[in-house]
């Protein structure tokens, strides 16, 4: 049985979103856990995004750690994967629809990351635990049951054992790392918030893009199914498809 654990960013200026995280099994997720908090000490938490790697000072004071911390994944044989989509390959053509929410950035790069996972697993199976994650949490749950019906080993189970929220921590924190490199190394791979996140992406990062090509797709393919109009975004309908109780 394999782990996963996911976080997410969202870059506004690009339109980008990423879903990324690590893989690996009981074993090394203990050795991780273990070599993280250690490299951390004296801090008992980090969160990439609060450490303002813009700054003057932002090099001296946290070049070291990244630096270490970055290396950690890898180390510990765990596998980085990322799933993203781009919110302005599209949003125009769904702007309005209930397709607005159907289609968001977050559910689709989960997809994007697991139908790219399956690919390199052996007969495994998977438990995935995501970031709490409140506005899109009826999605994500809706395109998981989906995911799992659709994907199974060779024994006839499916592919997904379980999948869970967890709140900021340790076993997320590689992950919250990897995102904002990827966020910022896309942005622009010459600034200083992408130099200094620079370590953790020097490990492969097994990922998948849905690229426009692929939503132009969808949509001709959604457009044929309905015979007609997608359906208007109204607040009925919004509150509806981001219940909970799926």
């Amino acid at each position: 049985m394999l782990k996963l654990y996911l976080d997410e960013s969202l870059d506004d200026e690009t339109g980008m979103y990423y879903v990324a995280g690590y893989l690996g099994n009981k074993k090394q997720w203990k050795n991780y856990v273990d070599v993280w908090r250690k490299e951390l000490n004296p801090r008992k938490a980090i969160h990439i995004a609060d450490l303002r790697l813009g700054s003057k000072r932002a090099r001296d004071r946290y070049g070291d750690i990244l630096s270490r911390l970055g290396r950690i994944p890898a180390q510990c044989g765990l596998r980085a994967f990322a799933g993203s989509i781009c919110r302005k390959d599209y949003e125009d053509k769904v702007s309005g629809t209930v397709l607005e929410v159907i289609m968001e950035g977050y559910v689709l790069s989960i997809l994007s990351l697991m139908d790219e996972l399956v690919l390199h697993l052996n007969n495994e199976r998977v438990e995935v635990f995501f970031e709490e994650q409140v506005i899109h949490a009826a999605l994500r749950e809706r395109a998981m049951l989906v995911w799992r019906k659709n994907h199974k080993t060779v024994s006839g189970w499916s592919v997904l054992a379980r999948w869970g929220t967890i709140p900021k921590g340790t076993l997320t924190e590689a992950a919250d790392y990897l995102c904002y490199a990827l966020h910022h190394f896309h942005s622009d791979p010459n600034s200083q918030k992408a130099l200094l996140t620079a370590p953790i992406l020097a490990q492969n990062v097994i990922g998948n893009h849905t690229a426009k090509a692929t939503i132009d797709k969808w949509l001709k393919q959604i457009s044929l199914s309905r015979g007609g109009m997608i359906p208007k975004l109204t607040t009925e309908a919004k509150r509806a498809i981001r219940r909970i109780d799926v």
